[in-house]
């Protein structure tokens, strides 16, 4: 009879695996639709995934489950990834038979936010190792090592909810208006930082910082003075430890 389990996952480090188990581990299904968001926490995910061994061998107590989950694009690009690099890992305390499924759950609280909905990947890629036990897991061949990896379309909305219009948006992108400037120049921010200030620099096209300002956290939009500015092009960079962007704006006195 098959039996499914549900673990709370925790971040360890990643086992590699050598041994003569054939097991065929797969990604079975992502549960997960969508992510929400908040002006106070920033974005949350929920997300949930079913693993499942379609055998023909158990898992064993001391094999050991890897996975990461990573939230893409439209383009296929990574956003966010956890772990950021490698594998995490969960090591087996039951045995796991053939037909057996397994809930993953991963909460992660970003403390930022869009104030524009869009389209996104979610990608979880998770496989068995084992390479201290006796019988271990051998590596899966190329004719299953397909189902490792499960990809979802998800919808990543911003604080009120709204729905994803007929093009996606740049959703790293900040706007510039009115572009050609005068003496200001508004600076409107996609990703909304809610906990972190951010930083705005202007360059000139040879590189050299010519202004910098700091904007509060959770602000949606500050004002760039551009009085000093003589007419030509300019770059304006803006970023935190969550995201970074910048945009050439033209001054047109």
């Amino acid at each position: 009879m098959r039996k499914s389990f549900t673990l709370m996952i925790m971040m360890v480090c990643a086992v590699t695996a050598f041994g003569q188990r054939n097991v065929d581990w797969s990604v079975d299904t992502i549960l997960t639709n969508e992510v929400t968001s908040n002006t106070t926490q920033g974005s949350i995910f929920n997300i949930e995934a079913v693993f499942k061994n379609n055998g023909p061998d158990t898992v064993l107590m001391g094999d050991t489950v890897a996975y990461q989950f990573v939230v893409l694009n439209s383009n296929d690009q990574p956003m966010i990834a956890v772990p950021q690099t490698g594998l995490g890992a969960y090591l087996f305390n039951r045995r796991f038979e053939p037909g057996d499924t397994m809930h993953f759950h991963l909460r992660l609280v970003l403390n930022t936010y869009y104030t524009t909905s869009f389209n996104c990947k979610l990608r979880v890629s998770s496989a068995i190792f084992n390479r201290t036990t006796p019988g271990g897991v051998a590596s899966e061949q190329t004719a299953t090592a397909a189902n490792n990896i499960y990809v979802k379309p998800v919808i990543w909305y911003n604080p009120q909810g709204w729905g994803v219009g007929i093009d996606d948006v740049e959703v790293s992108s900040i706007m510039l208006y009115p572009n050609p400037a005068v003496n200001t120049a508004v600076i409107s921010f996609n990703q909304v930082n809610v906990t972190e200030q951010s930083n705005v620099e202007v360059y000139d096209l040879n590189g050299r910082l010519l202004h910098s300002q700091q904007v509060v956290a959770g602000a949606r939009e500050c004002t760039l003075n551009t009085t000093n500015l003589q007419n030509g092009f300019y770059i304006v960079k803006v970023g935190n430890s969550a995201f970074q962007s910048e945009q050439k704006i033209q001054i047109q006195k």
